[in-house]
């Protein structure tokens, strides 16, 4: 889901975004969301809500998805990141790649930072991050994983369609888990010790595909990336 303010921003259509939000915020959320918006109940937690709004959406649909701390979106521009005031052109180009190499999951450079971003896009086993990444809708690949859905989604992608799209030229603005009120730090106690287990647990259904981050200690993982670019 999406906030006002990011909509705005953007210049997206209200009239084709639903917020799905934890059941009994419907009312808080539609008093603030743009008029044309669906505010929709979905499930109290972040990978049932995600697995309840794709099932409630047509198979292969196109769906953006944003969390409700994206502030923005950057694209990046010689050597520096620019603002992006219309992101919809750039969601029509990154699906319309993805249906030309037959995948149906794309996301873009984590961090808005030059230093980390280039001006390429590349397929293959690359983590799609999820504050804001695009789907041919596949209810069929549900996450079952709450601090690590996101890996969890990039693998179930990756094992079904043998790729999956990043855009390293493009990124947005999030706030980080734990900054904002609701979201993963509402349902996760202890996230740090359900996001060991949850590495742990991708490290054993993938092993050759997840390795553990030794730098940034047991929470967290890296892609045995393969592929390359377009």
């Amino acid at each position: 889901m999406t906030t006002p303010d990011a909509l705005i921003l953007a210049g997206i259509d209200p009239e084709i975004v639903t917020i799905w939000v934890t059941p009994g915020q419907e009312a808080e959320y539609r008093a603030e969301a743009p008029r044309g918006m669906r505010v929709e109940a979905g499930q109290p937690t972040l990978h049932a809500n995600r697995n309840f709004a794709s099932l409630m959406t047509p198979e292969k649909a196109e769906v953006v998805w944003c969390d409700d701390d994206v502030t923005g979106w950057v694209a990046l521009s010689g050597g520096k990141v620019d603002p992006v005031r219309d992101v919809t052109p750039y969601w029509e180009q990154f699906f319309s790649v993805a249906r030309e190499e037959h995948v149906t999951l794309w996301g873009a450079a984590p961090t808005p930072n030059p230093f980390y971003m280039a001006p390429r896009t590349k397929i293959g086993l690359y983590y799609a991050y999820g504050a804001h990444y695009g789907v041919l809708n596949r209810p069929d690949l549900e996450v079952t994983l709450e601090a690590k859905e996101d890996y969890e989604r990039t693998l179930l992608h990756y094992e079904s369609d043998g790729g999956v799209l990043r855009f390293d030229f493009f990124s947005m603005h999030a706030s980080k888990v734990g900054k904002t009120p609701g979201g993963l730090q509402d349902t996760l106690i202890d996230r740090e010790t359900i996001a060991i287990a949850e590495a742990q647990a991708l490290m054993t259904r993938w092993p050759a595909l997840v390795q553990p981050n030794r730098r940034r200690g047991g929470h967290e993982i890296l892609l045995r990336r393969s592929g390359g670019s377009l």
